[in-house]
């Protein structure tokens, strides 16, 4: 692919081959960017559930192309849950399998007034931490419980 001046392609009567990325379903979506030339871009994310790819190629000089992998996140309320019922089971998305990458979960268990909440675990499996700097815990993949709601409350433990 080739194109001309500040990471775009040319103008010029369609003489240049480019690759556009747009963070939603159409070319009306904010611009991720245009790319061309032998160097890969870094790794795109999107910020919601549609990402267009559009590959423009000219009559002139040609190259291989290009190969793109992608993986699809689960995020949000898709793996944020609220629990009322007297008793049930809180668990990681695709448990027992392997927990999906960059998640960000938050399970809230509500009880009525003067009651307590007890929390037994039956399995735990999350990335270790082997090598944390001083001072470090789970800078990876951890679990907080909270006595209350997060903000402004002091968090009770710390799993990872």
């Amino acid at each position: 692919m080739r194109c001309s001046g500040g990471g775009g392609g040319g103008g010029g009567g369609g003489r240049y081959d480019y690759v556009e990325v747009y963070n939603g379903g159409d070319e009306q979506s904010p611009m991720l960017g245009k790319f061309c030339g032998k160097i890969a871009p870094s790794p795109i994310i999107s910020s919601g559930s549609q990402l267009l790819i559009k590959f423009v190629s000219d009559y002139e000089t040609h190259g291989a192309g290009f190969s793109v992998r992608y993986e699809v996140f689960k995020t949000g309320p898709e793996c944020s849950r609220n629990f009322t019922a007297p008793r049930g089971v809180v668990k990681t998305p695709g448990f027992p399998e392997k927990y999906p990458n960059n998640l960000d979960c938050t399970f809230m268990i509500f009880a009525p007034k003067m009651s307590e909440i007890v929390v037994e675990f039956d399995s735990f499996d999350m990335e270790p931490d082997t090598t944390p700097p001083p001072g470090a815990l789970c800078r990876y993949d951890w679990l907080e419980i909270w006595d209350g709601f997060p903000a402004g409350e002091e968090k009770e433990e710390g799993f990872g």
